[in-house]
């Protein structure tokens, strides 16, 4: 491990605890110590998506567990007191992975981003503000938006 590395650990910077939500509630601290690697990717142009991965030794977590298609999963990280949500997401994926041996329950999702992102549409709208375009567009997306009223109304818009 080369000195940089070695330094950065030494200094604390690494995440110290992790804190797994369902559906606003935290997962039973049973369940925790079965979670073996949370991950979250970011990308600016494609929705975050976390992945988690829990020992099932005897599968009864597939059946059981609380990470239900579409469950809303929030995921914190903390060092020492204070800690922080790194991402909110939907599970869209429950898997098994045996191949290690070892069977993992593995679950995906992401954040709701990608309910727009399923497939290109066009569409047409006229004598709208650009506000009324975003929130239209959100609620049709099952999302929330909080937009200020803007005051440019356009003729047609493609």
């Amino acid at each position: 491990m080369s000195q940089a590395i070695e330094n950065r650990l030494d200094n604390a910077y690494v995440i110290a605890d992790c804190m797994v939500k369902v559906g606003g509630q935290n997962v039973s601290n049973d369940l925790m110590d079965k979670i073996m690697l949370v991950e979250v990717q970011q990308n600016l142009y494609l929705p975050a998506m976390f992945t988690i991965h829990i020992y099932s030794p005897d599968l009864e977590l597939f059946e059981t567990n609380p990470f239900n298609m579409g469950a809303e999963v929030s995921i914190f990280m903390s060092q020492d007191t204070s800690s922080q949500k790194i991402m909110v997401g939907e599970v869209t994926t429950v898997e098994i992975d045996a191949d290690v041996g070892t069977p993992l329950l593995i679950i995906r999702g992401y954040d709701r981003l990608h309910r727009l992102q399923r497939g290109r549409k066009t569409r047409t709208f006229a004598q709208v503000k650009d506000s009324d375009l975003v929130t239209k567009l959100a609620i049709e997306g099952a999302l929330t938006a909080s937009v200020a009223s803007t005051s440019g109304l356009y003729d047609y818009i493609l």
